[in-house]
């Protein structure tokens, strides 16, 4: 369950671009909108060079795609979900009851943006049988608006900074 927990972050948080009030707002601001059962419009949430990446991948290696949908309940191919773009996928992920069923039952918890390795990161953490996890939400502004771009299993400079302190 937590490698598709893990699948189900790499595939929303390594994608596409949007909008939001600030840096501390721009991922609970997704959050609710999934909650309330918002259809479209989630590639403003991510950065262009994110949906670049989703399309390129759409493109090079659709079968890894389709198993990533699986996931969130699309079980047709590429082709038959009609998704041709990163911003149809997105949507397709994001508007998805398994997505909205995800959040409410792991106890998906934003935190307020950190500052490291030269980035802005928003933790991302969630409960799954007692344990939690963290993910880094890494964003920056891109055309006025905060955006993600990608995400990391550890914060970038911490396994440095852990590794000093265990030696």
């Amino acid at each position: 369950m937590k490698g598709a927990v893990m699948l189900l972050f790499r595939i929303l948080f390594c994608i596409v671009s949007g909008t939001s009030s600030g840096p501390a707002n721009l991922i609970p601001d997704i959050m609710d909108s999934i909650l309330a059962g918002k259809k479209t419009g989630y590639a403003e949430f991510f950065s262009r060079e994110a949906i670049t990446d989703m399309d390129s991948m759409i493109r090079s290696n659709p079968e890894r795609v389709e198993t990533m949908l699986k996931y969130f309940g699309i079980d047709v191919s590429l082709e038959e979900s009609g998704i041709t773009c990163g911003p149809e996928l997105i949507d397709a992920v994001f508007a998805g009851d398994p997505l909205r069923m995800y959040l409410a039952t792991l106890g998906v918890r934003a935190g307020a943006p950190l500052a490291a390795g030269g980035g802005i990161y928003v933790p991302l953490s969630w409960s799954l049988f007692g344990s939690r996890d963290t993910v880094y939400i890494r964003i920056f502004e891109e055309d006025g608006a905060w955006k993600i771009r990608d995400f990391f299993d550890v914060l970038p400079g911490a396994s440095a900074r852990m590794r000093r302190r265990g030696e």
